[in-house]
């Protein structure tokens, strides 16, 4: 009888899996195991799907980058180009945002080149079609091994852990020396309208130097049923080291006292941030992660770009990372683990050096984006289409 695949936790990377393994026509079971969850405004977890992540998890779904855009948003909250900038304080206190690097500008393009949304929506809307295809989904508290194996139909099985939790005693990560500080919010349009060089159809990554050090921020168009006043969307981010020194409170208070002044700068507001405003410290994953124990699969770990948020790359690593998995898996021709760190090898060298750029003295960064503009924008933008 053939093996069973038992998911633990309906992530992008967990439901990407299993509709790719479906697509793939699987011979045995494949079942979702994940908790109940309360609805809440409050933004946790990545919110941005850029292009290529689209086109991958259409691919998985076997529908079109348009069919699935309609099903999330309806097409809202999208947005067709992609822009940078150097931003820091001037003299007299506010920020000052350089002339904009056009990383992406495909303004007559049907297909959008990314889409902001809350991220349970994007779960949600994926669980919801995950109804066409062979996967059973069991909402439950989830167990350890054993309980995770119960759910399978067949005593062959495979364990796979789609969370970040330690469900399967996958051996321990080293302690990490950098960890990454990340707020995010909806935001509405303050009274003077927006400002320079915010675009309504435009993606904007400003790198500021603020006086706590560099800060890598982005906003764009947004949509969530949830806070409909709100049209835009804002993240930002910093690394810092894990030192003793480290103190979680005033590293979030001083994150997002730049977040709210570099949103007022392009002329939003956060929205109602008691109810929606998501901040986070998570740890910079280094290296690859530790083989996964006999008859299970991390594949939290295995599916991490390295720091989270600030490349917005993390579900595209996810979505990139289960379609390598699945495709091994189903030819036998590679170890599925070796597929998914050769499939991810170019987002995570990409993230490493978005990491380097965050942690190096600000003003020799800054110089280099102004003097090499179009190579750098070009070499931004390869992660977005495909």
């Amino acid at each position: 009888m053939s093996k069973s695949i038992v998911i633990a936790g309906a992530s992008i990377g967990g439901l990407a899996l299993a509709a790719n393994l479906s697509r793939r026509r699987w011979e045995g079971r494949v079942v979702i195991a994940t908790e109940p969850t309360s609805v809440s405004r409050r933004l946790i977890a990545g919110c941005t799907l850029r292009r290529g992540t689209l086109a991958r998890l259409a691919a998985a779904w076997g529908c079109s980058v348009p069919t699935l855009v309609e099903r999330l948003t309806g097409g809202k909250g999208a947005f067709h180009s992609l822009t940078g900038s150097v931003a820091r304080v001037s003299a007299g206190g506010k920020i000052h945002f350089e002339q904009p690097l056009v990383v992406h500008a495909r303004p007559t393009s049907e297909l959008p080149l990314g889409l902001s949304m809350r991220h349970a929506a994007i779960t949600e809307g994926l669980r919801c079609s995950m109804q066409e295809l062979d996967v059973s989904l069991v909402e439950k508290p989830i167990g350890g091994p054993a309980d995770l194996a119960s759910l399978a139909p067949t005593d062959d099985v495979l364990l796979v852990n789609a969370t970040l939790k330690d469900l399967l005693g996958a051996p321990a990560l080293p302690s990490p020396r950098r960890y990454v500080v990340a707020c995010q919010a909806p935001c509405t349009i303050a009274a003077g309208g927006l400002r320079p060089p915010l675009d309504p159809h435009t993606g904007y990554f400003p790198f500021a130097r603020l006086e706590d050090g560099s800060h890598v921020a982005f906003f764009s168009p947004f949509y969530d049923a949830l806070s409909p006043q709100a049209p835009w969307y804002g993240v930002n981010t910093r690394i810092v080291s894990a030192d003793a020194g480290f103190d979680r409170e005033r590293e979030l208070q001083s994150l997002v006292n730049g977040f709210e002044r570099l949103a007022a700068a392009l002329g939003l507001e956060l929205h109602e941030p008691a109810e929606t405003l998501g901040s986070a410290i998570m740890p910079v994953t280094e290296g690859p992660p530790p083989q996964s124990q006999p008859g299970t699969f991390e594949a939290g770990r295995a599916f991490s770009s390295g720091a989270q948020a600030i490349y917005v790359d993390g579900m595209l690593a996810a979505a990139t990372g289960a379609h390598a998995f699945a495709d091994a898996l189903n030819s036998g021709a590679l170890d599925p683990e070796v597929a998914v760190a050769r499939a991810l090898r170019g987002i995570r060298f990409r993230n490493w050096v978005m990491q380097e750029i965050m942690t190096r003295p600000f003003e020799p960064v800054a110089r280099l984006l102004r003097t090499f503009p179009w190579p750098i924008g070009c070499w931004f933008g390869i992660d977005w289409l495909r």
